[in-house]
């Protein structure tokens, strides 16, 4: 009998440890149904995009399926051996019926390329590069008027994906604006050789905030020369609740330094008494910072998309606007400045919800953590999943001239979801990511930050 009842035991842990390494692995691998599902929403052959954070997680499915879907990928990420493995692994997973791309060998196929974006000059590196590159294949297109032969694709930028995120336990400090004696600085050369700023905010947020800053001419240039917007996707989160007083602090003190952390204030000192004074912050907490830089976020598309279309603003002095008819760009500190009747790039947030990433496991410590990664894949969204919303506003038709939303799956679990063809919505976003007054100080306060990098 007992013979028996171990071998009925051991026979029901074989099958459900089978169970379950064939959900992991159909999680992990989609079947070629699942993958067509994913990369529905019209065509991206001929076009560039450029998706940050590639090199797993949503970063790297939105990847890949924009790359089923024709288009010519760049996957700039830190780690570049693991962009490059990335890549690789996508062409290989390539079916043989991916239509024409506007890559220079003529086959959409994902293309590494390093960018740190906790580093504000990696960023500028970045984009001169990509500027450089422009330039080269344009000479290649002069010389093909002659000779038809050495004509190349003149390359362009069709959509930006800021999917890149970061969360860390503890609160570190990243100088953003370390080898600043690189080529390419602008206005406030030499004025600082320092800023230090918290590593969370400045991976979400700061480094993104320039690079949209620096490509959008070339994105404009993309959009009228196609007759469609050009179409810049951040990615954001729903932790953005309830994060405008912590993100006001950073604001006002970008490294975030507790207020405990900060020592005794001198006789008389009161907090708040003048700017530039002690900034009293909570205690750092993870979720918290990684909170407030998708707000920081989403206040960009808020403040982005306005000046897009020409809507009033706030003044310098983050004073909302008198009238709403009369366009009244604020005065900042920066050079680069973007013509708000100028209406060729859409900008758009959304959400991934709930996605089994890197990023949600790394808080968690190690055994909890070896527990949690098997879990994770019945409990949340696959990276595919999650990856709908940014392949769906990056391709889609339905959402052309409809910028500035927020944007998410509706309800619904997987099979539902293949059945009824599950598509992605536009929600509401919390109160904060609409306040056009704080979208306009987080603006600002960036404009300052990234302006020795900015374009003269």
């Amino acid at each position: 009998m007992e013979m028996l009842i171990e071998a009925t035991v051991g026979l029901a842990g074989a099958a459900s440890s089978v169970a379950l390494f064939r959900g992991i692995k159909r999680r992990l691998y989609p079947s070629q149904e699942e993958r067509d599902f994913y990369a529905m929403d019209g065509s991206m052959a001929g076009r560039t995009v450029l998706v940050t954070g590639a090199n797993s997680g949503v970063g790297r499915a939105a990847a890949e399926i924009l790359t089923r879907k024709g288009a010519h990928v760049m996957c700039a990420c830190r780690d570049m051996p693991k962009a490059e493995a990335t890549a690789s692994a996508i062409n290989r997973r390539l079916p043989r019926t991916v239509p024409p791309s506007s890559s220079p060998c003529g086959r959409a196929s994902p293309a590494p390329a390093p960018l740190d974006l906790a580093s504000l000059a990696s960023v500028r590196a970045f984009v001169d590069a990509f500027e450089r590159e422009q330039g080269e294949e344009g000479e290649e297109e002069q010389k093909g008027n002659e000779d038809r032969r050495l004509r190349r694709r003149e390359p362009r930028l069709h959509v930006l994906v800021n999917n890149a995120g970061a969360l860390f336990p503890k609160r570190e400090l990243v100088d953003v604006w370390k080898r600043e004696e690189q080529e390419g600085r602008g206005e406030g050369e030499g004025k600082r050789e320092s800023l230090l700023v918290e590593r969370t905010m400045a991976t979400n947020h700061l480094g993104p905030f320039l690079l949209t800053a620096l490509l959008l001419p070339t994105l404009k240039e993309t959009g009228r020369a196609e007759g469609r917007p050009s179409r810049v996707v951040v990615v954001s989160s729903r932790l953005e609740k309830g994060k405008g007083e912590y993100l006001d602090c950073w604001v006002r003190d970008p490294t975030l330094t507790p207020a405990e952390d900060q020592g005794p204030k001198e006789e008389g000192e009161e907090e708040g008494e003048e700017e530039g004074g002690p900034v009293a912050c909570p205690p750092y907490r993870p979720f918290l910072a990684y909170g407030a830089s998708k707000l920081a976020n989403l206040l960009a598309v808020t403040y982005l998309h306005r000046q897009q279309q020409g809507w009033s603003l706030p003044d310098a002095t983050h004073q909302p606007p008198t009238t709403t008819t009369t366009p009244s760009l604020p005065l900042g500190p920066s050079t680069h400045r973007w013509d708000p009747s100028d209406q060729h790039v859409s900008v758009y947030g959304c959400t991934p919800g709930m996605v089994h990433t890197a990023l949600n496991r790394s808080l968690l410590p190690g055994f909890v953590r070896f527990l949690f990664w098997p879990l994770g894949y019945s409990l949340l969204q696959t990276p595919f999943e999650g990856a709908r919303p940014v392949v769906f506003l990056a391709a889609s038709d339905r959402v052309e001239g409809r910028g500035g939303g927020f944007w998410a799956l509706e309800a619904g679990k997987e099979e539902e979801r293949r059945e009824k063809g599950r598509d992605v919505v536009e929600v509401a976003s919390s109160p904060e990511a609409e306040d056009i007054v704080l979208a306009h100080k987080v603006w600002v306060r960036c404009e300052e930050m990234v302006a020795p990098f900015s374009k003269t």
